[in-house]
């Protein structure tokens, strides 16, 4: 029988892009990231390798559970659509927008079952937290959006620092944790954002150098 070869997509900083895999599921890719899969599936489980960021619309195939793997966490599903961030361990984050899906701890072997609307997360004792979010954060980067509602100003300026990239230095940390409402197109350049930011009157935003300022 014919082995499937393995294909490795990797996104740099600024750049997604949208695969569609062998059993027709279809995965965006978002900045800084990689997927790992074949390039046909043959055994009774498709599985493929993520780290970064990913949203996956999986074709229904009730025979071969669909996984993705991501470190020690592995999510599981039949078909449904769902967004995976793993960009570190501290940084892990599945959401769910239709569907359902199982999300497993390999080492602490916790688990959990999530509902459309819930994001669950990996917490310091390695069991998982889930939360109720506003889901469109999750998916409008797939159609070219920034979209935070209520998330602290460290993770909305991380976001922006690994798609423009660029370094961001706090030198008001005191701001580091506020949470804001923001929403920026992506293809707009960096002053439109930084533009964007200054309006909110929370910090004063500045770039030089291809650095952040936030004061």
């Amino acid at each position: 029988m014919e082995k499937p070869e393995i294909h490795t997509l990797t996104t740099p900083m600024g750049a997604f892009y949208q695969v569609e895999l062998s059993d027709g599921t279809q995965v965006w890719l978002n900045a800084e990231s990689r997927l790992v899969y074949p390039n046909f599936f043959t055994s009774k489980e498709r599985v493929v390798e993520l780290s970064g960021e990913g949203f996956f619309k999986v074709a229904y195939d009730a025979e071969r559970p669909f996984k993705v793997k991501a470190n020690n966490i592995v999510t599981e599903v039949l078909g449904t659509e769902f967004n995976m961030r793993i960009y570190s361990q501290a940084d892990l984050h599945v959401t769910l927008i239709r569907g359902s899906v199982k999300v497993k701890e390999e080492q602490s072997q916790s688990e959990v079952v999530i509902r459309p609307g819930e994001d669950a997360f990996l917490k310091l004792d390695g069991s998982f937290g889930v939360q109720e979010v506003d889901i469109d954060g999750y998916y409008l980067w797939t159609e070219g959006f920034f979209y935070f509602d209520k998330e602290s100003l460290v993770e909305i300026m991380r976001d922006l620092g690994r798609w423009y990239n660029v370094k961001v230095i706090f030198r008001n940390k005191a701001v580091m944790e506020n949470r804001l409402h923001f929403f920026a197109q992506r293809d707009k350049p960096l002053n439109n954002a930084i533009k964007l930011l200054n309006m909110m009157g929370v910090a004063k935003f500045s770039v030089k150098d291809n650095i952040i300022f936030v004061d």
